[in-house]
């Protein structure tokens, strides 16, 4: 999804400025062109192959806390749910920083921040809520990918839309607003892709401590 030619930037900026969240995640709202959309997770489910699951990371590491919700918030999770991330010995007093971690979750780490997590910049310490994402990753934790968007999405409108780089899941909202609002004007072939969208770089990957 960060290949070039697949992020429209007016749309993702139009979604963002109008995007209205259900409070109960069972959809999204927005206009598009004059036309009101409401797009159901499990559209935006099928459309990408995720499966169906009750676990939802934000409600284990937030609770029922409106957003915005603070990256650095909400309890850390368990050391047992951790320990995999982690260069052995580790307990509960055992410090939780990048550099601790193994290699694997080094490049999981990497990959969520181009794709899950783009808005978080915090280098040198992981957030509650990145434990959460990287605990479930490692151990193969089946979780609701969809709600995870869905309550970044909400952070992003609520937080103003204060992203550093671009704006987060730009990628995913021009796809999904091609695939499922079925706009006739923009029923876009593969060709006209290359020319009307441009290069989206969510975040610039640094280096470990």
């Amino acid at each position: 999804m960060c290949r070039l030619g697949l992020y429209m930037d007016e749309w993702v900026r139009v979604f963002y400025a109008i995007v209205w969240a259900d409070l109960s995640h069972k959809f999204i709202q927005f206009r598009f062109e004059g036309e009101t959309y409401r797009i159901l997770p499990l559209e935006i489910k099928n459309l990408y192959g995720f499966l169906e699951t009750p676990v939802r990371l934000h409600s284990l590491c937030y609770g029922a806390a409106d957003p915005p919700r603070c990256p650095h918030g909400g309890p850390q999770p368990p050391a047992s749910y951790v320990v995999s991330i982690f260069c052995l010995p580790f307990d509960e007093g055992s410090r939780r920083r990048p550099r601790y971690m193994t290699h694997l979750a080094q490049v999981l780490e990497t990959a969520m921040r181009k794709t899950l997590l783009p808005r978080v910049g915090f280098r040198e310490a992981l957030t509650h809520l990145q434990q959460w994402l990287l605990g479930a990753l490692v151990s193969h934790t089946m979780f609701d990918v969809v709600d995870f968007l869905l309550c970044e999405i909400e952070d992003t409108v609520m937080d103003g839309c204060r992203a550093r780089h671009q704006l987060p899941y730009a990628h995913y909202m021009s796809h999904m607003i091609e695939r499922l609002i079925h706009h006739p004007q923009h029923v876009m072939t593969r060709d006209t892709h290359t020319r009307a969208f441009g290069t989206y770089r969510p975040v610039a990957l640094g280096t470990y401590e």
